[in-house]
Protein backbone atom coordinates (compact mmCIF):
# COMPACT_ATOMS: atom_id res chain seq x y z
CA UNK A 1 0.00 0.00 0.00
CA UNK A 2 1.75 2.98 0.69
CA UNK A 3 1.41 6.86 2.65
CA UNK A 4 2.37 9.28 4.32
CA UNK A 5 3.95 6.89 7.15
CA UNK A 6 6.16 4.50 4.67
CA UNK A 7 9.09 3.34 6.72
CA UNK A 8 7.65 4.13 9.79
CA UNK A 9 7.50 1.63 12.42
CA UNK A 10 4.20 1.75 14.61
CA UNK A 11 3.68 -0.34 17.86
CA UNK A 12 0.15 -1.18 18.88
CA UNK A 13 -1.16 -2.32 22.29
CA UNK A 14 -4.21 -4.30 22.17
CA UNK A 15 -3.62 -4.51 18.43
CA UNK A 16 -5.46 -8.18 18.48
CA UNK A 17 -8.86 -6.88 18.24
CA UNK A 18 -11.66 -3.89 18.41
CA UNK A 19 -9.75 -0.69 18.31
CA UNK A 20 -6.44 -1.68 18.52
CA UNK A 21 -7.15 -3.92 15.19
CA UNK A 22 -8.75 -1.06 12.99
CA UNK A 23 -6.12 1.17 14.32
CA UNK A 24 -3.29 -1.43 13.09
CA UNK A 25 -5.05 -1.57 9.67
CA UNK A 26 -4.51 2.66 9.36
CA UNK A 27 -1.37 2.57 10.41
CA UNK A 28 -0.82 -0.21 7.78
CA UNK A 29 -2.43 1.15 5.01
CA UNK A 30 -0.65 4.03 5.42
CA UNK A 31 2.59 2.64 5.16
CA UNK A 32 3.68 2.00 8.69
CA UNK A 33 5.49 -1.29 9.61
CA UNK A 34 3.28 -2.70 12.10
CA UNK A 35 3.82 -4.69 15.65
CA UNK A 36 0.96 -5.71 17.10
CA UNK A 37 0.96 -6.54 21.21
CA UNK A 38 -1.44 -8.17 22.78
CA UNK A 39 -2.14 -10.78 25.92
CA UNK A 40 -3.89 -13.11 23.49
CA UNK A 41 -1.70 -15.31 21.54
CA UNK A 42 -4.17 -16.17 19.41
CA UNK A 43 -5.74 -12.91 17.92
CA UNK A 44 -2.82 -10.95 18.49
CA UNK A 45 -1.08 -13.67 16.13
CA UNK A 46 -4.15 -13.21 13.14
CA UNK A 47 -3.99 -9.51 14.09
CA UNK A 48 0.00 -9.25 12.84
CA UNK A 49 -0.78 -11.69 9.72
CA UNK A 50 -3.85 -9.44 8.74
CA UNK A 51 -1.43 -6.21 8.88
CA UNK A 52 1.59 -8.22 8.16
CA UNK A 53 3.50 -7.39 10.78
CA UNK A 54 4.96 -8.53 14.01
CA UNK A 55 3.46 -9.99 17.04
CA UNK A 56 4.69 -9.85 20.47
CA UNK A 57 2.98 -11.07 23.45
CA UNK A 58 2.62 -8.68 25.70
CA UNK A 59 0.78 -7.76 29.12
CA UNK A 60 1.10 -4.06 29.36
CA UNK A 61 1.12 -4.38 33.35
CA UNK A 62 4.44 -6.07 32.91
CA UNK A 63 7.41 -4.12 32.63
CA UNK A 64 9.59 -7.07 31.68
CA UNK A 65 7.12 -7.71 28.81
CA UNK A 66 6.67 -4.13 27.92
CA UNK A 67 10.64 -4.11 27.51
CA UNK A 68 10.29 -7.57 25.36
CA UNK A 69 8.12 -5.77 23.09
CA UNK A 70 10.24 -2.79 22.10
CA UNK A 71 13.52 -4.87 22.10
CA UNK A 72 11.42 -7.17 19.38
CA UNK A 73 10.31 -4.28 17.35
CA UNK A 74 13.70 -2.52 17.52
CA UNK A 75 15.36 -6.02 16.36
CA UNK A 76 13.28 -6.56 13.43
CA UNK A 77 11.96 -2.73 12.32
CA UNK A 78 15.58 -0.43 14.25
CA UNK A 79 13.20 2.11 15.92
CA UNK A 80 9.89 2.92 17.31
CA UNK A 81 8.17 6.07 15.11
CA UNK A 82 4.65 5.52 16.83
CA UNK A 83 3.53 4.00 20.15
CA UNK A 84 -0.02 3.61 20.71
CA UNK A 85 -1.67 2.75 23.98
CA UNK A 86 -4.38 1.10 23.45
CA UNK A 87 -4.68 -2.39 25.80
CA UNK A 88 -7.52 -2.36 28.06
CA UNK A 89 -9.52 -4.72 29.89
CA UNK A 90 -13.46 -5.69 30.70
CA UNK A 91 -13.95 -7.53 33.98
CA UNK A 92 -14.38 -10.71 33.82
CA UNK A 93 -18.65 -11.70 33.55
CA UNK A 94 -18.99 -8.42 33.42
CA UNK A 95 -18.38 -7.88 37.14
CA UNK A 96 -15.80 -5.65 38.49
CA UNK A 97 -14.40 -6.64 41.81
CA UNK A 98 -10.98 -5.08 43.18
CA UNK A 99 -8.21 -7.39 41.35
CA UNK A 100 -9.91 -6.15 37.97
CA UNK A 101 -10.32 -2.97 38.81
CA UNK A 102 -6.11 -2.88 40.07
CA UNK A 103 -5.21 -4.42 37.00
CA UNK A 104 -7.34 -2.00 34.80
CA UNK A 105 -5.76 0.85 36.61
CA UNK A 106 -2.33 -0.46 35.40
CA UNK A 107 -3.32 -1.27 31.96
CA UNK A 108 -5.34 2.25 31.28
CA UNK A 109 -3.72 5.51 30.27
CA UNK A 110 -1.32 6.61 32.94
CA UNK A 111 -1.27 3.40 34.18
CA UNK A 112 1.88 2.62 31.92
CA UNK A 113 4.69 4.96 33.13
CA UNK A 114 7.41 2.47 32.23
CA UNK A 115 6.30 2.45 28.22
CA UNK A 116 8.75 5.34 26.96
CA UNK A 117 11.90 4.19 28.58
CA UNK A 118 12.38 0.92 26.22
CA UNK A 119 11.64 2.93 23.20
CA UNK A 120 14.73 5.52 23.63
CA UNK A 121 17.83 3.84 22.83
CA UNK A 122 16.16 2.98 19.74
CA UNK A 123 14.81 6.20 18.67
CA UNK A 124 18.31 7.55 19.57
CA UNK A 125 20.13 5.33 17.36
CA UNK A 126 16.81 6.66 14.92
CA UNK A 127 17.69 10.19 15.01
CA UNK A 128 21.59 9.24 14.00
CA UNK A 129 20.29 8.96 10.90
CA UNK A 130 17.40 11.76 10.49
CA UNK A 131 14.45 10.81 9.16
CA UNK A 132 12.10 13.02 6.95
CA UNK A 133 9.27 15.31 9.27
CA UNK A 134 5.64 13.73 8.04
CA UNK A 135 3.56 16.18 7.12
CA UNK A 136 -0.25 16.65 8.25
Amino acid sequence: MGGRLDGRVAVVTGGGSGIGLASAHRLAADGASVVIADVDPSSGAAAAAEVDGLFVRTDVTSEPDVEALFAAAIERYGAVDVSLHNAGSSPPGGRLNLDHRTRRLAAGPGGQPHFGVPVLPGRAAAHATPRPRLDH
